[in-house]
């Protein structure tokens, strides 16, 4: 999402026309100025978040937050807990920037996740759940961390349920969790590519 637009108008939540929002180009959340007031101001060149949320929805699908929850825990693999420390990122030199081949500007390093470091450890002999890999939810490939991060915002805002309006595997999936907008980007997987097929899939709506 944004392609083109620089990493300080994204560093932090923004408003424009109407809207609060942030995004990190693969995740989004907004809501309206009416719902809420923010201590932020809009700033010049920040992205009209509001235009990614779909006009279209499908049937819609209600989603228990701990049902969801628990499925990702269950359902994504086991991996060693690790510790250790923090290196130079190879990839962007430690900068936390890389250029993008479409348009040229710099974007987050899709290595280190813009820290400009990447973690170096051992193991700690525990194992925990790796929401590090593609998703297969509701007919699109979602990255596990999003959906993690969804359910973790939900359960923040005190929202035991949550609405999938839209989305489909090339879209983005428009989520409603009480007067919150979320969008979650879905990701390529290659066939041969090791991905969780959740066993939980919400409960679909009957529409009149």
């Amino acid at each position: 999402m944004f392609c083109g637009k620089t990493e300080d108008l994204l560093k932090e939540p923004f408003l424009k026309e109407g809207f609060y929002g942030a995004t990190d180009r693969h995740t989004a959340i907004c809501i309206s100025d009416k719902k809420i007031n923010l201590p932020f101001q809009e700033k010049k060149g920040s992205p009209l978040i509001s235009a990614v949320i779909p006009k279209t929805k499908g049937n819609p699908v209600t989603i228990d937050v701990l049902k969801l929850e628990d499925a990702l825990m269950k359902e994504c693999p086991q991996v060693d807990e690790m510790v250790g420390v923090m290196t130079k990122c190879v990839e962007c030199n430690g900068h936390g920037e890389t250029s993008c081949p479409v348009c040229c500007n710099l974007h987050e390093c899709p290595v280190c996740e813009g820290i400009g470091k990447i973690f170096k450890g051992e193991s700690t002999g525990k194992k925990i759940s790796d929401f590090d890999m593609p998703v297969y939810f509701l007919g699109a490939y979602i990255k596990g961390t999003y959906l993690m991060r969804l359910v973790q915002a939900s359960k923040l805002l005190g929202c035991k349920s949550i609405l999938r309006l839209a989305g489909t595997e090339r879209n983005g999936n428009y989520f409603k969790a009480g007067d919150f907008d979320f969008i979650l980007m879905p990701i390529n997987v290659d066939l041969n590519a090791q991905w969780v097929n959740l066993n939980y899939q919400g409960e679909k709506q009957l529409t009149k």
